[in-house]
């Protein structure tokens, strides 16, 4: 390969790095809006305005001050399911579940760290176990093994 096809290379990687990074996998994500040109996201209850650095705990402060009672529906929500991403619906959901508390288990009982899910050689492994299976964030897990804590 040459020099310039190396850069190449290079500039698409981080280009996708950056895309995977700024995906929100929080579920209040879903009550909020981004502008034409993702510099901010709106609010869909109340229009606050988030700029896209505001980081996720941020917005779910703001909830548990603002919005308390969708705030309690985002939690219940949380601690329900998971809801599976429209590529991955052949999956059944009842096999999601359980793959999904089969790793979080994992994770407590080998005191995995939570950015495991951000290793690109644990993610190939994944998904050549199961491609149909979509991990979850690192957010996610940080508050499904919170709820888990809370519930003991």
């Amino acid at each position: 390969m040459t020099e310039n096809n190396m850069e190449s290379i290079s500039d698409n990687e981080e280009l996708i790095q950056k895309v995977k990074k700024s995906q929100p996998c929080h579920l209040v994500w879903q009550y909020l809006s981004w502008n034409m040109d993702k510099t901010f996201a709106s609010c869909d209850l109340c229009q606050q305005q988030y700029g896209s650095k505001t980081g996720v705990s941020t917005i779910k402060g703001y909830f548990m001050t603002n919005h308390q009672n969708k705030w309690k529906e985002i939690k219940k929500q949380a601690m329900i399911t998971i809801k599976p991403v429209a590529q991955y619906i052949k999956l059944d959901e009842k096999k999601i579940a359980k793959l999904n508390v089969l790793f979080l288990q994992w994770i407590i009982r080998d005191q995995q760290s939570f950015s495991i899910v951000s290793d690109s050689d644990f993610r190939d492994f994944v998904e050549a176990l199961n491609p149909q299976y979509k991990l979850l964030c690192w957010q996610v897990i940080s508050t499904k093994v919170q709820h888990l804590y809370e519930e003991q």
